[in-house]
């Protein structure tokens, strides 16, 4: 079967933690499966408006520490293409800060023999739909990620593309 090493977002934690999705559950408590969230993604959680509990020990953290400044020059060059909402704005500067870390970062929690690419795991389907799925948006993160030498643009699934045969 082999090990498969997951980045994950605020939304994968927060489902597993709720036990929201048995077959979340069980893929995350498989052996296989590795996990990881970066300082971002412990940020959203650990907000103390939230009150979630703790951060299972099941999820590692990683932390990427990209300068803010360099996020929000590439941030930036993204708004000037795409015509977001004040609060489309706050919500895609936290997701696209989680997709730049996960990146930067993903092939720091793989065993040195293994090449094999992480994947970020999201439960954010808004995120997911609006950019990651239309590949005119995919490309222009990739390239604008790539272009502030922040590795690459790591490859964004859902937990409908992994968890299946998990019952």
């Amino acid at each position: 079967m082999g090990e498969h090493y997951y980045m994950v977002d605020t939304n994968i934690i927060l489902a597993y933690v709720k036990r929201e999705n048995e077959l979340i559950k069980n893929f995350i408590d498989d052996h296989h499966n590795h996990f990881f969230y970066t300082e971002t993604v412990e940020k959203e959680y650990t907000k103390p408006s939230l009150q979630f509990p703790e951060i299972p020990d099941i999820f590692k953290i990683i932390r990427a520490n990209i300068p803010q400044q360099k996020i929000t020059a590439v941030f930036e060059s993204i708004e000037k293409i795409m015509n977001l909402t004040p609060t489309q704005k706050n919500k895609f500067m936290n997701d696209l800060t989680i997709i730049l870390e996960a990146g930067f970062k993903c092939y720091a929690i793989t065993p040195p023999d293994n090449f094999n690419e992480p994947l970020l795991l999201t439960n954010n389907l808004v995120l997911y739909n609006k950019f990651i799925n239309i590949p005119q948006n995919k490309k222009l993160l990739e390239d604008i990620i790539g272009a502030y030498g922040l590795e690459h643009l790591i490859e964004v699934i859902r937990p409908c593309d992994v968890v299946v045969g998990y019952m």
